[in-house]
């Protein structure tokens, strides 16, 4: 399963991005700790290209693809709907508050959750790709003891359709951009990658936990706020 559109792609000097990277950025903060900025970026400018009801001012003069500078701007502005507490990045409440602000200012007609039921995290994957909305995802940090640095693989796609790996990561948000079996396809730092499912379940059960290593689950908004606040996830 996979988004409907082709995925935003941004300028990098002489390459196309897929998605956008921090470490482009002019930005010291941003390139340490901005891959949650980059993801809102991502997710806003997809629903603003692909979905009728989401078209923003804040996108209008976008460029296809987003030239550098464009890239710098939306980082900049966007961080005042989703401030960076550097050197800390962003926690998954931040975020969804920084998104439903954004969802909030622009009348976009969603909602955002942040963490679901472990059990249900690939099924909520699914449903939103089937809705052609990215999927925010986040590799959480290391816990009960963040400095340890335990590490989940990316891996790239050879020519031959192998994978081989080609970075690790924690406390680290990427964007999911397609689900095909236990392969989860992302953006991150301006690159397709993959993610191995079962490797993100143990990464999950052994050095992180689901409060941190989780999704942010986006939704249309409904007219009775009362019995959505009660629904089960």
């Amino acid at each position: 399963m996979l988004l409907e559109n082709t995925f935003p792609l941004f300028s990098g000097g002489a390459d196309l991005l897929y998605g956008g990277s921090q470490s482009r950025s002019e930005s010291k903060s941003m390139r340490e700790c901005g891959c949650g900025v980059v993801g809102a970026m991502n997710l806003f400018l997809y629903l603003h290209r692909f979905h009728d009801k989401c078209k923003t001012a804040f996108f209008a003069d976008a460029e296809d693809p987003v030239t550098p500078e464009q890239f710098e701007l939306y980082s900049k502005r966007l961080r005042r709907f989703i401030p960076l507490m550097y050197p800390l990045g962003i926690n998954g409440i931040t975020l969804m508050l920084g998104v439903n602000r954004f969802f909030s200012k622009y009348r976009l007609p969603f909602r955002a959750r942040w963490c679901v039921s472990k059990k249900k995290i690939w099924a909520r994957t699914e449903e939103m790709l089937a809705e052609d909305i990215p999927v925010i995802l986040s590799v959480g940090p290391n816990f009960p003891l963040p400095f340890h640095r335990r590490k989940l693989t990316f891996y790239t796609r050879s020519r031959d359709g192998s994978l081989r790996a080609a970075a690790s990561v924690c406390a680290h948000y990427v964007t999911v951009t397609g689900i095909e079996g236990d392969l989860l396809q992302i953006s991150s730092w301006g690159r397709e990658y993959y993610i191995i499912r079962p490797e993100f379940e143990q990464y999950v059960k052994k050095h992180s936990c689901s409060l941190y290593s989780n999704i942010l689950y986006i939704r249309p908004k409904r007219k009775n706020v009362a019995s959505e606040a009660t629904s089960s996830d």
